[in-house]
């Protein structure tokens, strides 16, 4: 996956992570850097298309899960309850796992 997704929420669950991704909107809202690199690419690139850009990123969002080398993105909710048989399924904040792992950098080795 080229782009760097921006998580709202995470699970760990033995070896498995559970977690919510902004989807673009949110994540240009939320975060400085991302709405930062979009404006670079929109300035440097003539045919930057905004919609597009949103529309490519958006593939990627909502919920995932991250087990052994499997991935999968882009699930709903109740798409990750049934299939990990878990309900009700409560995230915790990014933050108490990067008190945990380390700073950002560090939950992104954690996560690919």
């Amino acid at each position: 996956m080229e782009d760097n997704l921006y998580v709202k929420e995470l699970l760990k669950i033995n070896n498995t992570w559970i977690g919510d991704i902004y989807n673009y909107k949110e994540a240009y809202e939320k975060n400085y850097l991302f709405k930062w690199g979009e404006g670079d690419q929109s300035h440097n690139n003539p045919n930057f298309d905004e919609k597009e850009r949103e529309k490519e990123y958006n593939k990627n969002t909502g919920y995932f899960i991250i087990e052994n080398n499997t991935r999968i993105y882009g699930l709903s909710k109740e798409e990750v309850e049934k299939k990990l048989n878990i309900s009700p399924l409560k995230l915790k904040s990014v933050e108490i796992y990067m008190k945990k792992y380390g700073r950002k950098g560090i939950l992104k080795k954690i996560l690919s």
